[in-house]
């Protein structure tokens, strides 16, 4: 019976097209990313009601991400276009995991926790420009919004799933051991990746990144990993449509961050219950950005 059962198994995971295990994996990528984000907020909240600190270290720490994930943002898609993707979120997940696990658990190392957030922030910037440039090689034009809308919806799933879940888990082992679930978590999906990423298997077999691009084959057997034609800087920046994007990402993003970082500390000076006895509450709160 368990023979059967694993040939089943196998049966079932052969049938599954490369490029949907890639779209599973990127999916993880971003839930995972999103779950270690919600994680120390939740962590950290705890942390440093039970060592008194101050509003303001709290803000410091909870920015310290930002400033590292900002940074690295235009020199993780560099590196992902010059590298590919797979290394890159090779990389990334490594450097994170590994400063999530060396967090100090106590919210009065605030110089070694600010640090180990930047550091967390700057591996984390080159995920999503990873992300994307996987998805540049394997999924064609004409499934490449669907590809996207199920990858970015791990952003917010991940974090509505580690608002619900968390504090439990912090509840009964304590608020720094989601430091080590969610540094765990990220060596897991690492894992996972060096099993079923791959690279693309041959330079002449990379997807178009248009559909006028599939109407030029002699410029193909170009492509090696990602995007290797000249970004049209200028073009781009002069784009009102562009624009349109930056500014909503940065509107949408920037109040999505704020309610990441600062609704556990809402509910627990304002609702009168602790961070980690709220988790459904702050997950029906926070569902809210994502469309539920």
């Amino acid at each position: 019976m368990t023979d059967q059962t694993s040939v089943k198994t196998a049966r079932w995971y052969q049938r599954l097209e490369p490029r949907v295990i890639i779209v599973l994996c990127c999916f993880l990528a971003t839930f995972t990313a999103y779950v270690e984000r919600v994680g120390f907020s939740i962590a950290f909240t705890a942390m440093a009601k039970q060592s008194k600190a101050a509003e303001s270290v709290k803000g410091n720490v909870m920015s310290a991400f930002y400033w590292g994930y900002g940074v690295s943002q235009i020199p993780g898609g560099w590196a992902a276009q010059l590298y590919g993707g797979r290394l890159i979120l090779i990389a990334s997940f490594l450097a994170w995991s590994t400063a999530a696990l060396v967090t100090p658990g106590d919210a009065s190392n605030t110089g070694l926790i600010v640090l180990a957030r930047i550091c967390v922030g700057l591996a984390q910037g080159g995920i999503i420009p990873s992300v994307h440039t996987v998805l540049s090689q394997w999924i064609p034009p004409h499934e490449r919004a669907r590809a996207v809308s199920l990858t970015t919806s791990g952003m917010y799933l991940g974090s509505a799933a580690a608002m619900l879940l968390l504090p439990s888990v912090a509840a009964a082992w304590g608020p720094a051991s989601l430091l080590r679930l969610v540094g765990l978590l990220g060596l897991a999906w690492l894992l996972l990746w060096l099993i079923v990423g791959k690279e693309i298997p041959h330079r002449e077999s990379v997807i178009p990144l248009t559909s006028a691009e599939a109407q030029q084959p002699e410029q193909r057997a170009q492509h090696a990993k990602g995007r290797p034609a000249p970004t049209p800087l200028s073009h781009m920046l002069s784009s009102i449509a562009v624009w349109a994007i930056v500014v909503n990402n940065f509107a949408f993003h920037y109040a999505f961050y704020v309610v990441m970082n600062w609704l556990p500390t809402y509910f627990n000076r304002y609702v009168l219950s602790a961070a980690l006895q709220t988790g459904s509450a702050v997950e029906h709160n926070h569902a809210i950005p994502c469309g539920w």
